[in-house]
């Protein structure tokens, strides 16, 4: 099958290719049992007893003499492993980990929300995990993306094409989008958005269809030339201005980890810089806070112990590492719709959703 070119940086957030074929266990090393058992977790940090599902974590060597090592924590099926799918799940940013999705998503676990207090976060049975009806792989990619790593200068840096030919081998069926970039002009469907969810009203969004045009991106605001629609725009970013774009109905707040260009993260509460030795976290609930206790967890080395995490391969385990964007990874692609159609021509299934 030829290989089609593909944008994961234009899949900002979240990735879901689903995969035809059935699967015994999915590891680095194959269906050898003793290095299956290598590759396996029973228990983990922060949760009470063996764990009651089966977890394999490890590395994939990608890329040429595989200097591209991808991180993956592959769950087989609590139904029936042998028929039921495989779902491989791709975070996005670039440079997310997939561990947010598997421990706030759709994965087994999830954190406790409560205070934290210097101790490891407990992890919990999420009641509504995809591994009950499907196999689920969760990757770290690209390069330096969780506990992924590359171990030459050269293999740390890619394009849009050479950082989805890593995963390439894995498509195979079909693939769910969500929330994904597919187009720049996109943008301007957030306004139709907003007046469908009843955060704007019909007559703003009337007098912004009238006045705009196709002229109403966020990003151009201030280079529109009609008075008028750039007189709308303001007005409709300050009604929206107090909305959590991620999710309208959760309240707008701030991770207290603010990723550094340096690859580092600093702590800031009112003001202050902290670090992550300091273990006082406010867990009123705010989806930022809760990604949080992520970061302390995966820190943590007996966590990194249990994972199978190559000892010294990453300085420092961030949920997002706003390094890889724009300084190590080249956009190529900007308009990934053609893709789209294609792959629908050939008869791929797809489900593409905000």
């Amino acid at each position: 099958m030829k290989k089609y070119s593909c944008t994961l940086r234009l899949l900002l957030v979240v990735v879901g290719v689903v995969l035809c074929h059935h699967i015994n266990v999915v590891s680095a090393a194959g269906n050898d049992k003793d290095e299956d058992d290598l590759s396996r977790v029973e228990f983990l940090p922060g949760f009470n007893g063996r764990l009651p599902f089966e977890l394999f974590t490890g590395y994939i060597g990608v890329s040429e003499n595989e200097e591209v090592q991808l991180f993956y924590y592959f769950i087989k099926s609590e139904s029936n492993p042998k028929e039921d799918p495989l779902i491989l799940w791709l975070s996005g940013g670039p440079g997310c980990s997939s561990l947010t999705a598997f421990m706030y998503e759709l994965g087994p676990l999830e954190f406790k929300v409560e205070e934290y207090n210097g101790s490891l976060p407990t992890l919990l049975l999420a009641p509504h995990s995809m591994s009950k009806v499907a196999n689920v792989l969760f990757l770290d990619q690209p390069a330096n993306t969780g506990f992924s790593y590359a171990t030459t200068p050269n293999a740390a840096r890619f394009t849009d094409l050479e950082a989805c030919n890593h995963v390439y081998d894995f498509l195979q069926k079909g693939y769910i989008l969500g929330n994904p970039v597919t187009f720049p002009a996109q943008k301007n469907y957030s306004i139709p958005f907003a007046h469908g969810m009843g955060l704007v009203s019909s007559e703003l969004y009337k007098s912004i269809a009238e006045n705009c045009k196709e002229e109403f991106e966020f990003e151009e605001m201030d280079g529109v030339k009609n008075d008028l629609c750039s007189q709308e725009l303001k007005v409709f970013k300050q009604m929206i201005s107090g909305i959590n774009p991620e999710h309208v109905l959760e309240p707008v707040c701030e991770s207290q980890f603010i990723l550094l260009n340096s690859g580092g993260v600093k702590f800031f509460n009112k003001g202050t810089t902290r670090s992550l030795s300091e273990k006082k976290l406010n867990m009123q609930w705010c989806r930022g806070k809760y990604h949080d206790l992520s970061t302390y967890w995966a820190n943590d080395i007996s966590v990194q112990e249990a994972l199978h995490v190559r000892k010294g391969s990453i300085e420092q385990w961030l949920r997002c590492r706003s390094i890889i964007f724009p300084s190590a990874y080249t956009v190529t692609t900007r308009d990934s719709r053609q893709y789209h159609a294609n792959l629908s021509r050939r008869g791929y299934a797809s489900l593409i959703f905000r």
